[in-house]
């Protein structure tokens, strides 16, 4: 009798995980942010590529400080839409003038078939032809391999507060399946740029910044990105790049990670500096004392010229505070230590 009276309760509990070990929708997956990080006191938006996020509908973002919330999801498209997306965009591209631009394109929506309901191809009688050669390659790139572990993307809004803490948090994103495991996140405390924020704003094709400057970008295959510092004479730069950092290990790469490098071009275009590490840390730094006022051309690609949606980077550039040395290495609890510090741009040389 004893048995029978448990066999109800046993049944329940196998049934109860044989339910929950069938497949069903996914939890979403993300593989990368971009950009990863952001100034104190800033609004902004971001994208985060993976699988199964159709559904997300919250962000979690760790530590006080930072809020974020889905503004929309964007699919990717199917081969058919895909073909009808190319011949209207064809057609854009090809036009010179903006007005036959803008005519081609109320053409093609009369007559044509109508356009996917899609984020990026909203609004595209207003693009210049730079932003529609740009939006082809997005769509088109032939170097650029299929990958649904990033396919789909997600558009999230982030707030960081003026007085948020700067340094590495962990932002996930949930959908009514699942809690997506965790990116590193960044709050930073330099003004921010990011490579296209130079498209179509008649600069030129490498753009400058002024220091100090946090510079955000993506790497696509055999791709170098480029950006000219205002430096000066006698400025002490450190240029510290972050992708290793924000994204460790790419499963479905070979090899399984962005192994970046940067080199720092003087302005007659000498190559003066150059790196793809620093000491233990796979992410490459670069100390340089500037010896003349010009534009230096700062360039970072993959090391082996590959490239995808999720090598992604973030560079602090400026006279920042650097520590190469310190001694002793610890203390003894409880007893004051004084530590001797030495590098770039410190503010004492002891602790």
């Amino acid at each position: 009798m004893k048995l029978r009276r448990r066999w109800p309760a046993v049944a329940f509990t196998a049934s109860l995980v044989i339910a929950c070990a069938q497949p069903g929708v996914a939890a979403p997956q993300i593989g990368y942010l971009y950009p990863a990080g952001g100034r104190q006191g800033t609004t902004f938006r971001i994208t985060v590529g993976g699988q199964s996020l159709g559904g997300a509908d919250h962000v979690r973002v760790s530590g006080e400080g930072v809020r974020a919330s889905v503004v929309e999801y964007v699919r990717p498209l199917d081969n058919q839409e895909l073909r009808e997306t190319a011949g209207f965009l064809r057609d854009l591209v090809s036009r010179r003038w903006v007005a036959r631009v803008m005519d081609a394109a109320a053409r093609k929506m009369a007559d044509g078939p109508a356009l996917p309901d899609h984020p990026w191809l909203r609004d595209l009688d207003a693009k210049s032809p730079m932003e529609l050669a740009r939006l082809r390659n997005k769509f088109f790139d032939p170097k650029k391999q299929p990958n649904v572990q990033i396919a789909e993307q997600v558009v999230l809004e982030v707030t960081i507060d003026p007085d948020a803490a700067p340094g590495e948090r962990e932002l996930r994103v949930a959908s009514p399946a699942g809690l997506s495991t965790a990116l590193r996140f960044q709050v930073g405390m330099l003004p921010e740029v990011r490579e296209e924020d130079f498209v179509g704003a008649g600069e030129p094709p490498t753009p400058v910044v002024g220091l100090p400057v946090l510079l955000n970008g993506q790497i696509t295959p055999g791709e170098t990105d480029r950006f000219r510092l205002r430096a000066r004479k006698g400025q002490k730069l450190v240029i510290r790049l972050h992708a290793r950092q924000l994204i460790p290990y790419l499963a479905d790469a070979v090899p399984g990670w962005f192994q970046a490098t940067i080199a720092l071009h003087d302005p007659s275009g000498s190559e003066v500096a150059y790196s793809d590490d620093y000491r233990f840390d796979p992410d490459p730094l670069l100390l340089y004392e500037v010896p003349a006022d010009g534009l230096y051309e700062l360039e970072i690609r993959d090391a082996i010229y590959r490239g995808r949606d999720d090598f992604v980077y973030r560079i602090a550039v400026g006279e920042l505070p650097f520590v190469t040395q310190v001694f002793p290495l610890g203390g003894q609890a409880g007893v004051p230590t004084v530590a001797s510090i030495a590098g770039w741009n410190l503010p004492a040389e002891t602790l």
